[in-house]
């Protein structure tokens, strides 16, 4: 798949700019600064899992991580015990996954869980943490008390994607990814929770978000939905990504970009669009790993692409329509287009779509964004 090879090539010719110090000269320092690091080697485990075993990425992105899980600066950071103490061991848990064990990092580790320091394992702590917490340590066999959250998780709630928060969207992929162990093993219930993910998907699609719709993409690819809308993603993010490979995020502006020179527009580049890049990586190599099919989606779903109109003339024939008009219902709620909502409704009404769960809740909720306030 080019869009996977031009995006690990892309990644691994920027590097050093994985290296907290070299993201610092440039670029807004993060809560974590092995946080890059970090979500490199998590896309360098699924990249293992696949013909890119052999790839000089991974070793490299180890070699690194090795280095940063050594400074004298990490080590200080993991023993406050603050609110980044899983990241610390999450990078430490991943080093030895990929046999590389860290000893005094991992004693330290230790040390924090037994004394209870930050008491990140509290049940008064909010479950997203506890639950990254638990993956965490089942990945690097860390002893833990948090027992299984996913039924106290976002994905429980049958959360609502008219009102989905960005935050929030972010919240209900992680829970699928540690589930899941980002594809390697089978979630369980997850067919209710297939619809969802790809009317969020879609949603994300049409609203140009690829970041998001990225992470949408490597769920439906964890939980086995190849289909129209995986497909459909896949090729928006092609058309999407750069000839140099990148895969520009939500933040990237190319007006910007264009100004700039030398490391200042390197470093601008990688900060708008390393995340998206490996996100679109991670779910197209999951999507090869298990044999996705690539055949081009049908209409409609052409039109969750941003540069389309919004509906077309007449009411094709197609089974799925139904997440089309759930996609496109959502986007407009969130951006509150009620022109857009209205036409999306009028659609759903013509092919008798009127009431599914999103299409019906979106109507009553036009029906009191419309409504005149009282005299």
């Amino acid at each position: 798949m080019p869009l996977l090879d031009d995006a690990v090539g892309w990644l691994t010719d920027r590097l050093r700019w994985f290296d907290p110090a070299e993201w610092d000269r440039f670029l807004p320092p993060r809560p974590f600064p092995g946080g890059t690091a970090l979500e490199l080697l998590v896309l360098c485990r699924v990249l293992r899992r696949g013909r890119f075993r052999d790839h000089p990425l991974p070793d490299k992105a180890l070699d690194l991580a090795s280095s940063i899980v050594e400074s004298p600066s990490f080590v200080a950071g993991l023993c406050r015990a603050d609110q980044a103490f899983p990241y610390h061991a999450y990078l430490v848990a991943l080093l030895e996954d990929a046999g590389r064990p860290a000893p005094s990092a991992r004693e330290r580790i230790l040390d924090v869980l037994a004394a209870e320091a930050g008491d990140h394992e509290g049940a008064w702590r909010p479950v997203q943490h506890r639950l990254e917490l638990r993956y965490v340590q089942e990945l690097g066999g860390f002893p833990s008390r948090i027992p299984d959250l996913i039924g106290q998780s976002i994905v429980a709630g049958s959360p609502d994607p008219l009102f989905l928060r960005d935050d929030e969207a972010y919240a209900l992929t992680h829970v699928v990814f540690y589930a899941t162990d980002f594809g390697a093993r089978p979630m369980p219930d997850a067919s209710a929770l297939t619809g969802l993910l790809r009317t969020l998907a879609g949603s994300y699609l049409t609203a140009g978000n690829l970041d998001l719709a990225g992470e949408f993409l490597l769920c439906l690819t964890a939980l086995g939905s190849s289909c129209p809308v995986t497909a459909h993603g896949f090729r928006v993010l092609s058309d999407a990504q750069r000839p140099d490979g990148a895969v520009p995020g939500p933040l990237h502006d190319p007006a910007r970009w264009s100004g700039l020179r030398g490391d200042a527009a390197e470093a601008y580049l990688f900060g708008t669009c390393h995340h998206t890049t490996m996100v679109a990586a991670m779910a197209a190599a999951e999507h090869e790993r298990v044999g996705g099919t690539s055949t081009t989606s049908p209409e409609p779903l052409g039109l969750l692409h941003p540069s389309r109109p919004p509906l077309p003339d007449g009411s094709p024939d197609s089974p799925w329509w139904g997440t089309v008009l759930s996609s496109l219902a959502v986007h407009a709620v969130r951006t509150y287009d009620l022109d857009a909502l209205r036409t999306v409704l009028r659609h759903a009404e013509s092919l008798d779509l009127a009431d599914e769960p999103v299409l019906s809740r979106a109507a009553a909720y036009l029906r009191l964004a419309s409504k005149p306030p009282r005299q």
